[in-house]
């Protein structure tokens, strides 16, 4: 067969002479195939890809007038990644993770009320719904410090003076600690 091909490429193309190598002719014709398959290859890589979420994936959302970021691999959210893009231990990234876990649920929800689902679509489900189950956000609320009672003061006075009496043999430590521990007692009853 190649032989016919090169036999009908040496016969139709001007510049074929004696001296010129055949294969070199034939790189034109092979060239757009292998392309061709090297494309194909790379859609299929992609495509595999993508099916199986191998690679970390980012996602943002605006839900309920809040900015929710995430990212997930392997079709599993990355709980360390959700909200991410707050400070730590703020209550703007509090509000956040409680508004992402209702996002979860609510996108399960909408999943699982989805009859033709792709493959890629159950596999969303999955994610979400694990993600609404197992999710737990950090609850921060930063309220003003309250003025102790009388009964914490004593309490506090107490347990104080215990760890001081611990380490000092002296009679004095021990009577001031006796005494704040029994004005605790008797505010406690």
């Amino acid at each position: 067969m190649i032989r016919y091909v090169v036999l009908v490429i040496a016969l139709i193309s001007p510049q074929v002479n004696a001296e010129t190598n055949i294969f070199e002719e034939l790189e034109w014709l092979t060239k757009p195939i292998s392309d061709l398959n090297a494309y194909k290859a790379e859609q299929l890589s992609s495509y595999i890809t993508k099916q199986n979420n191998y690679q970390v994936e980012a996602k943002s959302y605006i839900y309920k007038e809040q900015q929710i970021t995430f990212q997930h691999q392997l079709w599993k959210v990355r709980e360390k990644s959700v909200c991410s893009t707050y400070p730590n231990n703020t209550q703007e990234k509090s509000k956040c993770q409680v508004t992402a876990k209702e996002f979860f649920k609510e996108v399960c929800n909408h999943l699982n009320n989805d009859k033709n689902k792709s493959n890629i679509q159950n596999r969303m489900q999955n994610m979400y719904c694990n993600a609404a189950a197992s999710f737990q956000p950090k609850i921060i609320q930063i309220s003003e410090a309250k003025t102790p009672t009388e009964i914490e003061k004593a309490r506090s006075e107490c347990n104080e003076l215990i760890l001081v009496a611990m380490g000092n043999n002296d009679p004095q430590v021990a009577g001031r600690r006796e005494e704040a521990c029994n004005k605790y007692k008797s505010l406690k009853n």
